[in-house]
């Protein structure tokens, strides 16, 4: 380390030491200097960390840092983890103090010769932290070090682990397969999974008797790989079978973008006509039907009257009954419809269909409009309950959690159907989410070993619609030209760091924070980028008015922003969290539209906060893009990527500048490119120009698209200027008269 780094991160520390603060908030601080130290560290290194413990460890590992300097900053690490995290810690000076020498002891390590007067005179009576003494654990985090195959009899029969504890406790961990099991999940197909300091987190371990440091697993262990990296429950569910699971169907099912069909939009509008008939069960059918199809008009025009005609008919005669029943009945109790909850415990995130409490207990319903199994439920759909067990078993406790139902809508005989929780089958979906979250380690480093593997797997055992994914797949590289599928490799590369970056923050910035924010940073750490201390001064089945406490131009948020609310002074994973969009943003108040709407009673008599979200489907729908580009004609995949020019006319000349780019785009037959930066007129200018002369010129139609609803709502109100007619589809915070599902109101299918 340079000698000015070091001096000005003295200055730093010496900052915290001599503010007028509490001891807690500066124990925050610590750990936030800290972080900067080591990612300043760790800077040119291409691996990427989950965490802080990670990164220390690694550097740690990599420079023989003297034990002493790294038990020190440890415990500091740990101190202030429990200031963020347990709202009963009370800090003390001594130990701010200890936290402070800990780093200044750092810094001396880091820059040879390197002292700060000051600070030391400072720090001159203060004491090192008291070594720490290893708690007995059963459950804890760790770091992988090493691992290999353990083998009984010439045969593999499970996987070792060597890895460190949070409190720098070296363990050496035995996952054991159970061979006369074979419908259990063998550890040792995590081999190929793991790499060097990735997190995991261990539940109920048994600790081997006369042997300090070793564990074993036991009936009830679940390993959890990369806890911070939640995977959504139905999608890990989407991979299993009654015998083994497919965690490549995970990516999969996201490499194309399938259209909408009868099937799909039928499920879409009974999960609809379920969620009104939970609060007006004696809704008549046909406003039933007409309030469903404002949500999905567009692909249920696109499938025909004929399909649309089929789908009301189907609904009426056999979905409708059963759905109207369980709703008159289930409505007398206390109940949340499609609550989301994250998971890091055990990395996952997931909607519920429906969550109700009856007799101190929370239990489950999900819906499902497909063809009922015959007597029991479908594999798939029993894992997704699994994974919704899991999720509110560790929100509401181990004791509270009730039944847990699949709803058949088309089931005439026996609709609800109860599932039973078993350990195994905790066991195998986790298993199955870890090697997912492998795959997308792999896919951040090097996509080619993973398609190359991919390219070999038969299909045989897969269901006769992941089957033909595959063979979509295969037909899509074979087509690609050499230089096309190194391109498409490095794309997807790119697109798996940026999903990596999203859920885990980057391990190079001191600002970018990933979804993990939300549990392991503090109010301190996320200023500027998460809202506190907002009361709930009014709600509607719609939106929600809050009222600021603070100015929050302060604050990175704005109109149109995607958000999620939760109470303040809960831990965000032991909660409900209720998503949305910022409608309105004003010094005094904040009002959000609620994405599904709200369907329960909201406390108001508590503190709120709120921060950004992401929406999981955006983070990997740029993958489906790519497959959909690279399957368009050799001729369109060369235009765009930039091998041949785009055929034109001849465009008429003009000593306006403006109006020179608009003969020029004019003449474009294929494509043409405008590029500048914000405030040159590109929209109000040269869009609103070009549509105009567009409409005036010809009796063609239009589509006008945008990445945000924020530049299409802009677009739209430069053509209500102009006086041009335009239908806006989609959600708008501005456009209301012209707003498609506006349009829609009262109007039948034919209409």
């Amino acid at each position: 380390m340079e000698l000015s780094l070091a001096q000005a991160l003295a200055e730093k520390l010496l900052s915290i030491l001599t503010l007028e603060d509490e001891d807690k908030p500066k124990l925050i601080s610590q750990r936030q200097l800290v972080e900067q130290i080591y990612k300043g560290l760790l800077a040119d290194e291409q691996l990427s960390f989950s965490n802080l413990f990670a990164q220390m460890q690694y550097f740690h590992d990599q420079n023989k840092t003297p034990q002493q300097i790294v038990g020190q900053i440890n415990t500091l690490r740990i101190l202030a983890n429990k200031a963020v995290h347990d709202e009963g810690f009370v800090a003390s000076e001594a130990s701010v103090r200890s936290g402070a020498l800990s780093i200044y002891s750092l810094l001396k390590h880091l820059c040879e010769g390197f002292e700060h007067p000051e600070l030391q005179e400072l720090l001159s009576e203060a004491s090192e932290f008291p070594q720490r003494e290893h708690a007995k654990k059963q459950s804890f985090l760790c770091l992988i070090k090493s691992w290999q195959h353990s083998k009984s009899g010439g045969r593999i029969s499970g996987l070792e682990l060597q890895a460190v504890t949070e409190d720098g406790e070296g363990v050496n961990i035995l996952l054991r397969d159970d061979l006369r099991n074979p419908q259990k999940a063998k550890y040792s197909s995590l081999m190929p999974s793991l790499w060097q300091y990735a997190s995991l987190y261990c539940h109920q371990l048994s600790e081997v008797a006369g042997r300090a440091g070793f564990f074993i697993d036991n009936p009830r262990t679940l390993v959890v790989l990369e806890p911070d990296f939640l995977v959504d429950a139905s999608a890990i569910a989407e991979c299993m079978t009654d015998k083994e699971s497919f965690p490549e169907l995970y990516l999969l099912g996201r490499l194309f973008s399938e259209g909408s069909n009868e099937k799909m939009l039928l499920g879409q509008m009974v999960n609809s006509m379920f969620d009104t008939l939970i609060h007006e069960p004696d809704l008549d059918y046909l406003e039933l039907f007409k309030s469903g199809l404002q949500s999905m008009s567009i692909p249920m025009v696109g499938i025909g009257a004929s399909s649309a005609n089929s789908i009301f008919k189907d609904i009426e005669s056999t979905h409708l009954p059963v759905i109207q029943n369980f709703c008159s009945e289930i409505s007398k109790h206390d109940l949340l419809l499609e609550p989301s909850f994250l998971c890091p415990a055990y990395g996952l995130q997931g909607r519920l269909d429906l969550l109700y409490y009856q007799k101190g207990k929370y239990s489950i319903v999900e819906l499902k409009s497909g063809k009922p199994h015959p007597h029991d439920v479908w594999p798939f759909q029993m894992y997704q309950v699994v994974a919704y067990n899991l999720i509110i078993r560790n929100a509401y406790g181990d004791g509270n959690l009730g039944s847990s139902s699949i709803l058949y809508s088309a089931g005439q005989d026996k609709a609800l159907r109860n599932i039973a929780n078993m350990p195994m089958l905790e066991q195998n979906l986790l298993h199955c989410r870890n090697r997912i979250v492998g795959i997308m380690r792999l896919l951040s480093l090097d996509p080619k070993r993973f398609f190359d593997w991919l390219t070999l797997q038969s299909g045989e055992a897969y269901s006769p619609f992941s089957s033909e994914r595959l063979q979509r797949f295969k037909r899509l590289l074979k087509n690609l030209r050499d230089f096309e599928y190194t391109w498409y490799c490095e794309q997807v590369k790119r697109i798996a760091r940026e999903i990596w970056q999203v859920k885990i923050g980057s391990g190079h910035s001191e600002s970018s924070y990933g979804q993990n924010a939300l549990w392991h940073k503090s109010r301190l750490e996320k200023a500027g980028k998460m809202i506190g201390d907002l009361k709930i001064l009014s709600y509607d089945q719609c939106e929600i008015q809050l009222e600021l406490s603070a100015d929050p131009s302060t604050t990175d948020f704005r109109e149109g922003d995607i958000i999620l609310l939760y109470q303040q002074e809960r831990r965000v994973d032991q909660q409900e969290i209720i998503r949305g969009v910022i409608a309105k943003l004003s010094a005094n108040e904040i009002t959000l539209k609620i994405r599904g709407g709200i369907k329960r009673k909201l406390v108001s008599n508590v503190l709120w906060c709120l921060e950004h979200d992401i929406i999981e489907s955006f983070l990997y729908q740029p993958l489906a893009s790519l497959s959909t580009f690279l399957e368009a004609d050799s001729q369109l995949r060369d235009l765009y990527l930039g091998i041949r020019e785009p055929i034109k006319k001849e465009a008429e000349t003009s000593s306006n500048e403006g109006e020179q780019v608009i003969k020029q785009m004019q003449a474009a037959t294929e494509l043409y490119i405008v590029q500048g930066p914000p405030g040159t007129g590109k929209t109000s200018g040269l869009i609103g120009q070009y549509i105009e002369s567009f409409y005036q010129e010809t009796d063609k139609k239009m589509l006008v698209l945008s990445f945000t609803n924020r530049a299409v709502d802009e677009i739209c109100l430069c053509l209500r200027e102009r006086k041009i007619p335009f239908i806006r589809s989609g959600n708008s915070q501005l456009i209301e008269a012209e707003l498609l599902n506006n349009l829609m109101q009262g109007k039948r299918y034919g209409e």
